[in-house]
């Protein structure tokens, strides 16, 4: 069952979703939807760590059902459950009843995790779903059905081309797609080139594009046309970061002797923003990574109004950092 059906399907009274950490965007949206299909009345979010008591939840079922009120809780597990935990939850899920809604969310299970019993009651009582990012296309599907659109798969492979894989960001663009193609109930791959290259020069990700490629002049420019209010800041800083780190990891990863074709593939860089990662390595030290880290915190100081400076003229000297020899 893919999670298009599963958000489409009646719901359960307990769901586990694990995942890669690269992947919580994706849980994230789906969390969300089985949280607004439900309705709760009641909402009860937990991060759980070694010494998490679960007592409280056990009172909170006992009271609340009382009153029948719709009950949401959500398990947030920093690692995979304990010995211990599992036991306490194998006695949670027993407990719960049609006005309780129940979520698990842990990191990726193994093959012998999924065979063990509480992994058999949550499917006993519910469903487990593995998140990957082969299930964007069905969160996108699902979205855009929502609004009565469908939505070719090879548009849905441009987009996320495009977006350089970035699932934050991507299902932000796919929100957008409705005002962008106001007249239109089906999307296709030529739709999106199409937009693409009228909207090129305003893209934030052509910005990534230029500074990765050392290109100055093009970076410098984009922003001045993707900057129209200090608010924007925060989304061009977030971008900036999010290079930065993958940059960090890359010389890491360098610094094991791993091929850099092995290094894209497990960062998830593909095609020919590969070329572009890979001189933008080739140029920058882990010093001067360092020192744009640096800068971005203090561009994030301002941004929070903890500091006084321009928050335009920052994020242009972040980018001249960036594209330097």
């Amino acid at each position: 069952m893919n999670l298009n059906n599963i958000l489409n399907s009646k719901l359960k009274k307990v769901y586990l979703i694990y995942d890669n950490e690269e992947y919580y965007s994706l849980v994230d949206y789906v969390v969300t939807s089985l949280k607004t299909n439900f309705a709760p009345t009641n909402i009860n979010s937990y991060s759980v760590d070694r010494y998490f008591n679960y007592q409280q939840i056990f009172d909170l079922i006992n009271t609340q059902s009382l009153f029948h009120d719709k009950n949401y809780f959500e398990l947030k597990y920093q690692t995979k459950p304990t010995v211990e935990h599992q036991q306490y939850l194998i006695k949670l899920i027993d407990m719960l009843d049609d006005y309780s809604l129940l979520i698990i969310t842990t990191n990726k299970l193994t093959k012998k995790d999924i065979g063990l019993e509480w992994v058999k009651q949550v499917n006993k009582h519910g469903l487990s779903v593995s998140i990957t990012n082969n299930n964007i296309h069905d969160i996108i599907n699902y979205k855009l059905n929502q609004k009565n659109i469908t939505i070719d798969a090879t548009a849905i492979d441009e987009l996320i081309s495009l977006n350089q894989n970035n699932t934050v960001i991507l299902l932000n663009i796919i929100n957008q797609l409705e005002i962008l193609f106001p007249l239109k109930s089906h999307i296709t791959n030529k739709d999106i080139i199409e937009y693409n290259q009228n909207n090129s020069q305003y893209n934030i990700y052509e910005l990534s594009n230029a500074y990765l490629n050392g290109d100055i002049t093009t970076a410098l420019r984009i922003l001045h046309n993707i900057y129209e209010k200090p608010e924007d800041a925060i989304l061009i800083m977030w971008l900036i970061t999010e290079d930065i780190r993958k940059l960090i990891k890359i010389k890491n990863l360098q610094k094991k002797k791993l091929p850099f074709n092995q290094i894209v593939e497990q960062l998830k860089i593909w095609g020919s923003a590969t070329a572009l990662w890979q001189k933008s390595s080739n140029r920058l030290s882990y010093q001067h990574l360092i020192a744009i880290f640096n800068l971005l915190s203090q561009l994030d100081m301002v941004v929070k109004g903890l500091k006084a400076d321009d928050s335009k003229l920052l994020l242009g000297l972040i980018i001249k950092q960036i594209c330097a020899k």
